[in-house]
């Protein structure tokens, strides 16, 4: 903790991580518009008093939808993550630990959902099912669990060769409590930066999905669908206050988890000087 709040840049991640989620939670009472409410003779309304983020094509309150936006992109990057990290946390543990048959019949199936284009998969499940949040974390939580059982997988073939694994054998502890109570804890350093890191790349893959169209659909708002609004040259050009308070978020909010993850890697890793 002490390495990790040294960083600056990580500090300020944080930072901001840790106001983007307050500001989502209390959504109802920093604004006194409804989320899905509307008024075609305001739209497009510049920002002023009434609406600080100006309107969208609806006449509705773009602020209020942004803080709900943001309860949205978050959560699917977090559940997603979370998804995929314990997946991949489960296979990896397997394979680094038993070996042999199990890790080649583990890391051929990685193999498979690696080469699988992610983008063409995204776009055939949503085809065949209703665009939503739960088509999207899953979606996502299920073909990204490969990076995480390598990175695992890896550091346990070199933890179980260790002196202390020898003594859990002489001891008789079973496998199950030598990798939840011995390995993990020693291999988990790695998992938490690439599960942080992967938060980020699950909130710019879900704005990149529902600004095409193909990830969460309006009424439910996400920065990514926000964007979708300003798909011609005519909004880009003069409704400036659409686009560009998303597009902020997400540029913000992808970068602060970059540096607390960045952050955590430097604090976590055992070769730097303390």
């Amino acid at each position: 903790m002490n390495r990790f709040f040294k960083n600056k840049m990580a500090i300020v991640g944080l930072a901001v991580i840790l106001l983007f989620t307050a500001a989502a939670l209390l959504a109802p009472i920093l604004t006194p518009h409804d989320r899905d409410s509307y008024n075609m003779a305001q739209r497009y309304a510049p920002p002023s008093a009434r609406n600080l983020l100006g309107t969208d094509p609806m006449g509705r309150d773009v602020f209020t939808r942004l803080l709900y936006a943001g309860r949205i992109s978050l959560m699917v990057g977090v559940l997603s993550s979370a998804i995929s990290a314990s997946i991949g946390i489960v296979a990896g543990s397997l394979a680094g630990f038993y070996g042999k048959w199990l890790d080649i019949a583990i890391m051929r199936v990685a193999d498979v959902f690696s080469s699988l284009p992610f983008y063409m998969i995204a776009i055939t499940v949503m085809a065949l099912f209703e665009p939503s949040v739960r088509g999207t974390v899953a979606v996502m939580g299920i073909l990204w669990w490969t990076d995480s059982a390598r990175l695992l997988r890896s550091q346990i073939l070199s933890l179980r060769e260790r002196e202390f694994m020898e003594a859990t054998t002489a001891l008789g502890i079973s496998d199950i409590k030598k990798i939840t109570q011995h390995l993990l804890p020693n291999a988990f350093g790695p998992i938490i930066v690439s599960v942080t890191l992967n938060i980020a790349n699950a909130i710019l893959t879900e704005s990149a999905l529902s600004y095409l169209g193909l990830g969460i659909r309006i009424p439910i708002p996400s920065w990514g669908n926000m964007l979708s609004d300003a798909q011609n040259m005519f909004v880009l050009q003069n409704y400036w206050w659409i686009w560009i308070s998303p597009g902020l978020c997400i540029l913000f909010t992808v970068m602060s988890i970059n540096f607390i993850g960045e952050g955590l890697r430097d604090a976590l890793d055992p070769n730097l000087d303390r």
